[in-house]
């Protein structure tokens, strides 16, 4: 008599009764093989045909699921093999670390903490069975961020409900998570930004929460109205004052120019001492009394000039203008 393969039923199978009754048949066709006997060919109406009923079936697979008073002892669970697994635990935080060993579950064991609305499940730790953080994002204000974390909590996050800032603990410390950009660098906005926690750049100083969420650090914002960015070598929280640029050099050289010249009238010398030519032959005497003549001198051009510079003299740039610009507002992230 040949004996039939081993096979091991699957847990999909005991979910489904239909896979179960299969499963049941092949039991029962190992029965018969080994009473000599020929098996049957299960098939989808073969629940009238068994010795029976599917109200047994029913009953069957309730108990066989994780959740039924029998278990089916399930390998290759994560943390360890050939163990069996309980209904998920639910209680706070504190009880889970005070009233739940985890020596006293078994591995692959999920606990809810429902307090802080993470859930940990129980792992295999080099040799031993561990509580570890699996999933969940805990809420609470900064200043109450949790403590007495460790390796098993690796990887929890925290999301601070008053900065906003999301965390992930890193076995060591919390950082920021990489979903968060972090806190203490500007934005520029035409009104506050929705997301986060800012404070417009008017000279106030705010607390600002610290990458590693042991709390906040004071930081006074610069009073940015009226002021441009420029990139320099450090910070400064206090805006610099205008500085005008200077004028150097002098004028071009030019020689090329003239100039118009129009001189207005002018009346001569007085004439007393000069010498007046009489005709003999005239009949009236020339008088020789003082005297003067008005001369109309014509407008004339000037000859070109010899090429010469002009310094900057009295010249000077003041700082109040301004060039093109959109007017908006700075903001700090807290």
């Amino acid at each position: 008599m040949s004996t039939p393969p081993r096979y091991y039923p699957t847990l999909d199978n005991v979910r489904d009764p239909i896979r179960l009754l299969a499963d049941l048949q092949r039991v029962y066709n190992h029965l018969y093989a080994l009473e000599g006997r020929s098996p049957t060919l299960a098939t989808t109406s073969a629940l009238s045909r068994l010795p029976i009923s599917k109200a047994d079936l029913e009953f069957i697979r309730a108990n066989l699921q994780l959740s039924g008073s029998t278990p089916i002892n399930i390998t290759n669970l994560i943390g360890g093999s050939g163990t069996s697994v309980s209904s998920p635990l639910a209680d706070t935080h504190a009880n889970r670390l005070s009233s739940y060993p985890a020596s006293s579950y078994p591995a692959g064991t999920l606990f809810f903490e429902t307090d802080r609305t993470l859930t940990y499940v129980n792992l295999l730790v080099s040799g031993t069975l561990t509580w570890t953080y699996l999933s969940g994002i805990g809420y609470a204000v900064l200043a109450s961020a949790y403590s007495g974390l460790g390796v098993a909590d690796t990887n929890l996050l925290f999301f601070a409900t008053d900065y906003f800032h999301l965390y992930r603990w890193t076995g060591a410390a919390f950082v920021f998570a990489p979903a968060d950009d972090g806190s203490g660098y500007f934005r520029w906005d035409r009104t506050t930004p929705n997301m986060g926690l800012w404070q417009i750049c008017d000279g106030t100083a705010v607390n600002v929460a610290k990458a590693d969420a042991t709390g906040t650090t004071s930081v006074t914002t610069p009073n940015a109205t009226g002021s441009y960015l420029k990139v320099a070598a450090s910070y400064n929280v206090t805006p610099q004052a205008a500085v005008a640029p200077g004028i150097s050099g002098s004028t071009a050289s030019e020689s090329a120019h003239t100039h118009s010249i129009n001189p207005p009238n002018t009346t001569s010398g007085d004439g007393s001492n000069h010498t007046v030519t009489v005709d003999p032959g005239a009949i009236s005497t020339v008088s020789s009394s003082s005297h003067t003549n008005d001369v109309d001198i014509a407008a004339f051009t000037s000859g070109v000039g010899s090429a010469h510079l002009h310094a900057a003299g009295t010249l000077a740039v003041d700082a109040t203008g301004q060039p093109l610009h959109l007017d908006t507002q700075l903001y700090l992230r807290r």
